[in-house]
């Protein structure tokens, strides 16, 4: 067992009350309080590295978004150059991009985002 040693410490008077109401001694209630504050530490920096790593896949994210925005525009570009007077979709009914198409060869619209 380790030694205890005797100190003087001056609280609040809020922090007086807390430990006069503690069933436990004085010390005791102290110690309770310091492995409560060190547990809450260790949430924190879990809880901060999992800010983190949160941040770098939102980072990730965005990055995805940007290569897919930019494939969709290759992707409308190639379609808005086709003979798609005859093209059926997959569905029947044309899709956004097949009609986009349609408006451009007709020269309503001037490009495909226009739809």
């Amino acid at each position: 067992m380790t030694p205890l040693k005797k100190m003087t410490i001056r609280v609040h008077q809020s922090t007086y009350e807390r430990l006069k109401e503690s069933r436990l001694s004085d010390g005791e209630e102290i110690e309770r309080m310091f492995r409560s504050n060190d547990k809450k530490t260790k949430e924190i920096e879990k809880l901060n590295e999992q800010v983190v790593a949160l941040q770098k896949e939102k980072q990730l994210l965005f990055e995805v978004t940007n290569k897919m925005n930019m494939t969709l525009d290759i992707l409308n570009t190639m379609v808005s150059n086709m003979n798609v007077t005859e093209f059926i979709a997959h569905d029947v009914d044309a899709t956004e991009v097949v009609q986009a198409a349609h408006l451009k060869q007709e020269g309503r619209v001037n490009a495909m985002r226009n739809y």
